[in-house]
């Protein structure tokens, strides 16, 4: 036993239950990338902690080439579990390494004072530095500081992205047009563009700054329809604001200007989602190629944390590292299923060592698991590393207590499915979308669900279009992202501005960094997280917001913010799969 080979099921395999296809599941691979449908027998194989040696595959549900298809695929390794994570931590620091040689990004914090009195803004935290504090506004003198420090950060200015966020507060407030035109016109002549994350209401004051060789893209938000959205959020004389911001889009649509509409999205809310839709037609707005709209799930915000009003359609970092397809995998005929025991969706290139992750990185375009009495697992998140690693080197030595005879023996058997995934907010906001997309198959156009990319993700896979990206980190705060404010003082977060605990640096009078908090921002990805090394999504999340991990746990970035991610996974996959089926099935 000792000088034969073994193999075990990767502890990175994930196996999706298809709602519509009882008769199959779909397995994805966390750090391969491979899809493949397959049938039952296999799939309940998979889910078993069995150790085989070669001698065991005719004892096996399925024939030695599926067996075969699933090695090449990554679901059945040789590597031991230990082995297998530290693979894992390897391509993380890897990608996370290459990831951070990339362009520096900057956004310009116009100012911290708003017009709009939302009660959930992160204004009501920074209040308490004084009344006059948020008052405070760039000038020609910190502009130009700005954009010298920019240099100095990243002498390159190859290496800059060619767009600057305009952040707030509110950034394009109307008594602050004069400087807003500055900053345009200055990063103008230094070669940059523009966007601007806004509520939309003071639009119309900056037409001769709005148009894709300017302020090209713009982030405006509504709190559901008209009612819910005055109450939730109020111009601070005028009151009502939905109207003008809707009048304001128009505007900008017209001058050729991307507008991502977020509609921060409630329980109390989610109903609407097909009334702004029609909305949104009636106005014209999904006539324009440049508009675009997606829907957000409300949080409870963390004391100290802004609004979480995130760009929709920025570049994230979910281009760090794709595996390249081998060549087609054809699915072999099996005695399991007229259509095969394995179909083989998305094909992949397995890397061995750091100089083969750079050349496909090159190539691109830019707790504890339960077990059954059976030994039959349900889909978890975690993966006991420790606990696997015990059985994979019992049975290595003969000395397991695990009876993989008797397990061969039972995966002949039609044994029921496991339990559901209990449902979760989250969850429960995703299915809603889905079940208003089913029913108007137009909104799923016009506007998408915050679902963390996998459905965008998961569909370009399928449709061909691309390969699945991987996440070390979740977002460029993690990686080259500075936030400059009125003050001289610098971040890496747009959700933790304006609190002097978590500053990174100053640009003042010259550049300096806290290394020690830039380090908690810069250093983290999914290798150094515990939580996150031991998870087999955590190439697809990349290890989920680190601001909400830092204000949640004291101060700790070393920590997951998962925010049900499986379980939207598990909602997710299916229905695009399904929607993909046939022309998938086809193609094979």
């Amino acid at each position: 036993m000792a000088n034969s080979e073994l193999y075990r099921v990767s502890s990175y395999t994930i196996c999706v239950n298809l709602p519509e296809d009882p008769n199959h599941s779909l397995l994805v691979h966390g750090y391969t990338g491979a899809i493949d449908r397959v049938n039952k027998k296999v799939a309940r194989m998979i889910k078993s902690r069995i150790v085989l040696s070669e001698d065991m595959f005719d004892q096996l549900p399925c024939s030695k080439e599926t067996v075969h298809t699933l090695m090449k695929r990554g679901y059945l390794t040789s590597r031991s579990p230990v082995e297998e994570r530290e693979y894992v931590h390897s391509m993380a620091n890897f990608l996370h390494h290459t990831s951070s040689r990339g362009a520096s990004s900057f956004l310009f914090l116009v100012a911290y004072d708003c017009n709009f009195r939302c009660p959930y803004c992160f204004e009501n935290d920074i209040s308490s530095h004084g009344k006059g504090w948020s008052k405070q506004v760039f000038t020609k003198e910190m502009v130009d500081r700005a954009y010298q420090a920019m240099c100095e950060i990243q002498p390159n200015k190859a290496m800059h992205s060619k767009s600057i966020t305009l952040y707030g507060g509110e950034p394009l407030l109307a008594k602050n047009k004069e400087i807003v035109k500055y900053i345009v016109d200055e990063g103008l002549k230094r070669g940059y563009i523009f966007s601007a994350v806004t509520n939309g209401y003071d639009l119309h004051y900056f037409t001769d700054l709005l148009g894709p060789q300017k302020i090209k893209r713009l982030q405006i938000t509504l709190d559901g329809e008209k009612e819910n959205h005055n109450r939730k959020r109020p111009h601070y004389r005028a009151g009502d604001s939905f109207d003008t911001i809707i009048k304001n889009v128009e505007l900008a649509l017209s001058l050729g200007v991307r507008i991502s509409m977020r509609i921060n999205t409630d329980y109390d809310n989610v109903d609407i989602l097909p009334a702004l839709f029609d909305l949104f037609k009636d106005k014209g707005f999904t006539d324009y190629p440049n508009f675009s709209a997606y829907s957000a799930l409300v949080q409870q915000v963390e004391e100290g944390m802004s609004c979480s009003a995130t760009m929709s359609g920025k570049k994230t970092p979910g281009d760090y590292g794709q595996i390249a397809p081998l060549i087609s995998i054809e699915a072999p005929t099996s005695d399991f299923g007229s259509d095969g025991s394995v179909t083989s969706v998305i094909s992949f290139k397995e890397c061995e060592t750091p100089e083969e992750f750079e050349l496909q990185a090159q190539s691109c375009s830019n707790d504890s698991p339960s077990y059954t009495a059976s030994e039959m697992i349900d889909e978890e998140q975690y993966i006991d590393v420790e606990q696997e690693e015990e059985i994979f080197l019992n049975y290595q030595s003969g000395t397991s207590s695990i009876d993989h005879q008797k397990i061969l023996q039972e995966m002949a058997l039609n044994h029921p499915e496991n339990g559901e995934i209990s449902v979760m907010p989250r969850r429960d906001f995703t299915r809603k979308y889905l079940q208003f997309a089913k029913e108007n198959p137009d909104l799923m156009h016009q506007i998408s669900c915050q679902d963390y990319g996998i459905r965008q993700t998961f569909k370009q896979a399928l449709e061909g279009k691309g390969l699945l990206s991987f996440k070390p980190v979740f977002c460029g705060a993690q990686t080259s992202m500075l936030i400059l404010d009125p003050y001289g003082d610098l971040y890496t977060c747009w959700e933790l501005v304006g609190m002097d605990r978590y500053k990174v640096g100053t640009y003042l009078d010259k550049v300096e960094f806290n290394d020690e908090r830039l380090s908690e921002w810069y250093d983290r990805n999914i290798s150094n997280v515990p939580s996150c090394s031991k998870c087999k999504y955590a190439f697809f999340c990349g290890g989920g917001c680190a601001a909400h991990a830092y204000v949640k746990n004291d101060g700790n970035t070393k920590t997951s913010y998962c925010d049900e991610y499986p379980r939207v996974f598990h909602t997710v996959v299916p229905e695009i799969f399904e929607e993909q089926k046939e022309q998938i099935l086809q193609g094979v």
